[in-house]
């Protein structure tokens, strides 16, 4: 008995993999990812569980940014990142305002031209965005989406 724990001791023991301390980046993308099981299928934006899920996904999104300053990034993450911000750019670029004349040229803004000229008030600077709530919504709905991705694209082959 004393023979073989001593081979085993020596010989494969040290062969064993040896259990490495867990990323955080990884527990924060698990935590993000059970969540928006748990939490996530909301029918409309502002619900609890979507608020919720994108109160968690702020420190993930900044674990993964900051992460992403530290590293030399390949040309497929840089791909991926600049889609990100595409994706994230287009909501908002429909929230910045437009000039009276561009944005009483778009279609179905009549109503409001004409309201506007019925109380007598001059046409206001006004997003492209019919309704800009919701636009603002759909922005900060991205943040868990994002977040995960940005987590993922960090995390390595096994922990992924």
């Amino acid at each position: 008995m004393r023979i073989w724990v001593e081979r085993f001791l020596r010989e494969i023991l040290p062969r064993l993999p040896r259990r490495q301390d867990t990323d955080p980046l990884f527990c924060a993308c698990a935590l993000m990812v059970a969540c928006s099981l748990i939490l996530g299928g909301a029918p409309r934006s502002g619900f609890l569980g979507e608020v919720i899920l994108d109160l968690i996904a702020i420190p993930l999104l900044a674990l993964g940014v900051w992460r992403l300053l530290e590293i030399d990034l390949t040309r497929q993450m840089r791909l991926a990142l600049w889609f990100c911000v595409a994706v994230v750019a287009l909501p908002l670029l429909q929230l910045l305002p437009l000039p009276p004349s561009l944005w009483s040229a778009l279609p179905h803004r009549e109503i409001s031209a004409q309201t506007f000229s019925l109380i007598g008030e001059r046409l206001p600077w006004m997003p492209l965005s019919v309704s800009p709530d919701a636009t603002s919504l759909a922005v900060i709905s991205l943040l868990p989406p994002i977040a995960i991705f940005v987590g993922v694209l960090l995390l390595g082959y096994r922990e992924r």
